[in-house]
Formats: C-alpha cells, structure tokens, sequence
C-alpha cells in the first residue's frame, strides 16, 4: 500500500503480503487509532487505515454527510487492491463497520470480492432495526452524549468546541 493516497495511512508495510488489512474507524475517530494495532501483527501483513476527510491533516476538508457517501470516495483506492491476487481484509468498527459495509456492498457489484474479507465490530447487522432513535438536532446529540457520562460538561458547554464537532458538512 505505497503511494500518497489521501484516504489510505500505512501502518505497517511488507515487501510481499500474504494479506493487506485495512481499517475503517469509528465516528470521530482516525486512522492513527490503528497504530497499535498495526504493531501487534505478525510479519507479512501490509496494515493500513482509512483516514476521512476533517481528521488530522485532512481537518480543512468538508466533511462527507453520509457512510454512503465516504464508501463512493473510498472505492478507487479500494479497487485497486481488490483487483490483485493478495486477500484485501477491510476491518470497521461502529460507524466505520458500516462504511466497511458499504464498501465491500460497492466492490461486490463490481464484481471485485473474489479476495476480499469483512469484519465489523461495535455494530448490529443492516437488517436489524435500530434499537434506539436517531438524534434529530444538536442539542439531542449533546444531551445524549452528556447521558452517557464519559464527557466532561465543561466540554460540552464550551461553544467553540461544539462548533467544531457539531460542524455541518459541505453541501
């Protein structure tokens, strides 16, 4: 997984790989919160991680609006990959197991799965339905962030930080 690919951070290279393994991460997250994961892999594996635009050096770039939307910019990275002999392992976790979803969905009608593997983490199966309701406004999210007892209310109430999370995606 050589080159500069703006959707694609290697972790961990092998000069022949008996296996590439690719990360999508979690909502918010970023492709640095593979790092150590991609040091625990035996030799041979070729690990990288999806980086979405509005994370560390892409934070200047807009935001994509829907999993739909992130797997469509991910897919020529994808495809190339997809297309050679060495079993491509796309790996999502929460938000990221439903773009990896989406992906493999994508490559599937490109006829391009024959060397691929999905495993997904942190997330229930498309078909079942959500167990609870989707956040009609920011000050939902915030709520239901704050219910959930891990953020500091001071963070919450800082205007400026919420500016950033709660950023709008370009249109």
């Amino acid at each position: 997984m050589e080159g500069e690919d703006p959707w694609i951070r290697p972790l961990r290279g092998a000069a022949a790989p008996r296996a590439r393994v690719l990360f999508f991460p979690h909502a918010g997250g970023a492709a640095s919160f593979y790092a150590p994961f991609a040091r625990r892999f035996p030799e041979g594996y070729d690990v990288a991680a999806v980086q979405y635009p509005g994370r560390h050096e892409r934070f200047g770039e807009p935001f994509v609006a829907t999993v739909e939307g992130l797997a469509a910019q991910v897919m020529p990275s994808l495809r190339r990959w997809a297309a050679e002999p060495v079993p491509l392992v796309l790996v999502g976790h929460s938000m990221g197991a439903s773009v990896a979803f989406e992906s493999v969905l994508r490559l599937g009608r490109d006829g391009a799965t024959a060397h691929c593997r999905l495993v997904v983490s942190g997330r229930t199966a498309p078909s079942r339905p959500r167990e609870t309701p989707a956040c009609d406004s920011d000050q939902e999210i915030l709520d239901h962030v704050a219910g959930l007892g891990g953020t500091d209310a001071a963070v919450i109430r800082d205007p400026d930080l919420m500016d950033l999370f709660l950023a709008r995606p370009a249109q």
